[in-house]
């Protein structure tokens, strides 16, 4: 059964301040189009996006928009939703500049090893100091970046038409 399968036996009268019983046509109409509102919203987030397009570029950055709009929608805070949407861009920038050029379908665990080297190499080129474990950007900036990949990854394996899931790292 619906959320609003009984609509039309909804509430159809209603007190005035004095407890007189009126009819109300407008409440009926009111929810029906709740009702229709609610389906068009939920038939909407059933549907799934399509999972590659053959330009593994624009489908990074198209499900990076879809990603950080869900994102929005769970209500986090504005300072991780640019900490999360500043992953995304440099793991882009990363792709772009590498020119790695593959399919979603093959992505995996090497490529973050490549993205944190790549933002290791452009720390050092910024002056930043080699640290103790060999880096230069530290270990909780890497954990973070990882897990931010590893959310946007599951984040396409969950809505992606063809059902592929992506072993990012899991």
């Amino acid at each position: 059964m619906g959320v609003f399968e009984d609509t039309k036996n909804a509430i159809t009268h209603s007190n005035d301040s004095y407890g007189h019983i009126h009819t109300n046509k407008d409440n009926t109409q009111s929810l029906l189009r709740a009702k229709e509102e609610l389906e068009a919203m939920l038939q909407k987030q059933k549907q799934k996006e399509p999972f590659e397009t053959g330009d593994f570029v624009a489908d990074l950055e198209r499900w990076r928009d879809l990603f950080i709009a869900h994102r929005k929608r769970r209500n986090i805070t504005e300072s991780s939703l640019l900490l999360i949407d500043r992953t995304l861009v440099y793991f882009i920038d990363f792709v772009k500049k590498e020119g790695i050029d593959i399919s979603l379908r093959e992505i995996d665990g090497r490529y973050y090893d490549m993205f944190i080297e790549h933002l290791s190499l452009k720390a050092k080129s910024k002056g930043k100091k080699v640290r103790d474990d060999g880096f230069f950007i530290s270990k909780s900036t890497r954990i973070l970046h990882k897990k931010h990949l590893i959310a946007f990854f599951k984040y396409i394996s969950i809505k992606n038409a063809d059902d592929f899931k992506i072993y990012f790292l899991d």
